[in-house]
Order: C-alpha cells, then structure tokens, then sequence
C-alpha cells in the first residue's frame, strides 16, 4: 500500500491492525477485536479513573448513532471511560473467541441484565493493560469458578466490577443489553461470586441448608421466619427455601 493512501486511510478513521494483532485477531476474536481487549491506537486515550455507575443506567445509555461495524474504531465517551459498577453475578460461560462471558444484573432484578467480558491473556496483543486483564480473568475464576465452554454456569453473589465502556452488536446473545452496551475488557472484579444452589432442602453442609452458604439453617420442614432464627443480614442464593429474602435482593432477614 502507498504512502497517500495509508494517509487517508488513517485519515478517514479506518483501523490498519500490525502483525501481531492480526495474529490476535485470527486467533480469538473478529468484532472490532483490538477494540475489545485494549489493543486498538486509541488505547492510551482511555481515562482509568473509574466512574461509578449502575447497571441500570448503562442499560439506559444512548447508542451512537452510527452503523458500528467489524472494523469501526473506539467511539463516544462511553468507550473512553472505565466505569465501576455494582452487580448481581448471574452466569458465566467460555466463549469460542476464549472471552468468559459474564452475564450481570441490577442488584434487584435478575432479568435486567448486561454483558461483561474477561479476554484470555494471549487474545491481548498489545502489553498496555495485558496484566490487568489477565488478572481480572483470574480474579474472576477465582471468585466465580471454571467455566465451561459447553453450558452455562449460574453463579450468585454480588460483586463490584471495573472495565471499559464497550458498543457491542446486537445479535441476540445471551444476558445482552437492550442497547448492546458492555464492559469489555474488565480489569478488576471484587465481591462474592459463587456457584448458585440448584438443588432444594438437604443440599447443603451437614444438614444446613444450601441456600444460606454462611450461616446453619435446617431445610425444611418446618418452614421457619426470620423471627424463628438468631441470624440477620446473611446471604441467601435461589431457591431461598425458607422465603427468608422478601425482596429478592441477596440478604436475608435484614435489620
């Protein structure tokens, strides 16, 4: 390619990947792949001063109004911004482009979700925050647990996240977004996260029941109320045998 018209390539905002992030790219990811795990020329221009936020209110933000295509490069303050976020962990699985998917929800209600993303180490060609993702993937596994590239993990708990504001397309993924917003790549993940109870009364340590992983509490029968227990505040994962979590929000029998 000549001279001049690499200028206007680069003029026009077109993306040219170097050799080892066409590497990359080929091997993990395709859409706006150098974007995703901060390997893009627009890298050094992010501000990672995290500005606290909401699920909800990142499901409210204005989409650009533009076509976002394979090849468009980082866009609108969303993009240039990391943002921290309070989150309901809901379920994880390994992507064919090795990115754990991570789907999160308003603390409150597990049906308004979001997508966040946690890249595989060699899917990160450029070294500028390689070791940030690399930990955050680990902080994650060992939060959460192995994911599984075959089924979904359900996962509880509640855990703060900070990652980059990422434009994803809407393809009907699982967890996503009304407007396809992501945090991707995610670079800290604190909390607990845990591998949700499937199973009812009985399935827990010694007699305890599997809901309330911190506390003893029997399964039933008898159906028991916060007034028949000693414990407050603890946490509480589906199917929550007693009704102890009245309004669904991870803590039972609250003061």
């Amino acid at each position: 390619m000549g001279r001049i018209a690499f200028v206007i390539l680069l003029t026009l905002g077109i993306y040219l990947p170097t050799v080892s992030e066409q590497a990359a790219q080929a091997a993990c990811g395709e859409f706006r792949w150098p974007v995703k795990p901060l390997s893009d020329p627009d890298r050094r221009s992010v501000d990672f001063h995290p500005i606290a936020t909401r699920v909800r209110a990142l499901r409210h933000r204005d989409r650009p109004g533009i076509t976002i295509g394979t090849s468009t490069p980082r866009i609108s303050k969303t993009e240039f911004h990391t943002w921290k976020v309070r989150a309901r962990a809901v379920q994880a699985k390994l992507e064919d482009d090795n990115d754990i998917h991570l789907v999160i929800s308003v603390p409150r209600h597990p049906s308004k979700t979001m997508i966040v993303e946690f890249p595989k180490k060699s899917c990160v060609a450029s070294r500028f925050k390689r070791w940030k993702i690399a930990e955050a993937r680990q902080q994650f596994l060992n939060n959460c647990g192995t994911v599984s590239s075959s089924s979904w993990l359900d996962l509880a708990g509640r855990i703060t996240l900070v990652g980059v504001g990422f434009w994803d397309e809407q393809h009907g993924q699982t967890g996503v977004a009304p407007n396809a917003i992501e945090l991707h790549s995610v670079l800290n993940l604190k909390g607990d996260c845990h591998k949700a109870s499937t199973g009812g009364g009985g399935g827990g340590r010694g007699g305890c029941d599997a809901s309330y992983p911190t506390i003893c509490i029997p399964p039933p029968p008898p159906d028991l109320d916060c007034s028949d227990i000693r414990y407050t505040n603890f946490t509480v994962v589906p199917p929550d045998d007693h009704h102890l979590d009245g309004d669904g929000d991870g803590i039972g029998c609250e003061t």
